[in-house]
């Protein structure tokens, strides 16, 4: 197929190829056969997927048999074809993803892939890659249904920035539209599942502008080696002191294992370090604290 928009060729049988004895078909893509794409014999023939604009075939019969020969039809595909075939995929392990849109980018699409990390994701980063500079009309919009209602976050293009986002959950939907006049240059982005250990490491803190309580947790049972730092900050101007009480649930497995508060990072102006044992309540005088969790792995418990 001469046409450049090729990138693919879908070979298709038709229930009317039959081939009998010692008869071949065989697809490659050169004519010497040394790069063989799919050899067809007798039996059933399924469809071959071919990555790139033409190919080779060769038919060998050798004549014992009075057969129907072949019929097949060959489907030239463009990477927008490829890209509307693919409804999303799950995964196996915990690695990172990264998932591109054809450039330029295709017109008139509205399509929806779904995306399934295994059990024990937590939480799942999306970074946007390379150029982002989509037209407007081209959407992008993450959600937790295939219907796009429970939205996690919508990227307009040529509106928003694309930025980095974390949302708790093992799987997504993402929803591509196009209906501008220009294709753009898509959506490129990458997901990486993170564990609620790795979740909980990670995090830089909690910000929180009202006057409701919070409540802290780390995972159960917490993880192994875990030391994290993380900031507590209550924004709201009438805040004037924090008051913190522990759950009935606290317990550390090792004498080793503490939970340190302080009115500065790393440890510094320290208000109350908790080790194995009793956790008493008591009160920051300041808007914001930070705390320090170091467990040596020892011993699994509540945290």
């Amino acid at each position: 197929f001469s046409d450049e928009s090729v990138v693919a060729i879908r070979v298709v049988f038709s229930d009317a190829t039959v081939l009998r004895g010692y008869d071949t078909l065989t697809f490659s893509r050169d004519e010497a056969r040394s790069d063989v794409i799919k050899k067809a014999e007798r039996g059933s023939f399924e469809d071959i997927m071919i990555d790139d604009s033409f190919f080779y075939m060769r038919f060998f019969t050798n004549r014992w048999y009075i057969d129907y020969g072949y019929v097949f039809t060959a489907y030239p595909l463009t990477s927008c074809d490829l890209f509307l075939e693919n409804t999303g995929e799950s995964f196996e392990n915990m690695e990172v993803r990264e998932f591109f849109t054809p450039k330029p980018f295709c017109l008139n699409v509205d399509h929806t892939r779904h995306y399934q990390f295994p059990q024990g994701t937590d939480t799942i980063l999306i970074e946007f890659i390379g150029e982002q500079s989509p037209e407007l009309g081209n959407d992008l919009v993450f959600s937790r249904d295939a219907a796009s209602e429970d939205v996690i976050r919508t990227i307009h293009g040529g509106i928003d920035e694309p930025q980095e986002f974390v949302f708790s959950d093992s799987q997504f939907y993402v929803r591509y539209t196009s209906q501008g006049e220009e294709p753009g240059v898509g959506f490129d982005f990458r997901a990486t599942p993170r564990t609620a250990c790795e979740t909980f490491e990670l995090s830089r803190g909690f910000t929180w502008n009202d006057l409701q309580s919070r409540t802290i947790e780390s995972p159960h049972p917490y993880c192994d080696g875990m030391s994290v730092e993380h900031l507590c900050s209550f924004t709201h101007p009438r805040v004037v002191r924090v008051d913190v009480s522990f759950d009935e649930s606290t317990s550390f497995g090792d004498s080793e294992d503490s939970l340190t508060f302080s009115a500065s990072n790393q440890g510094e102006q320290q208000v109350r370090t908790f080790s194995q044992g009793q956790f008493e309540n008591f009160s920051v005088d300041n808007a914001s604290f930070f705390y320090q969790f170091s467990s040596n792995g020892q011993a699994v418990d509540q945290g």
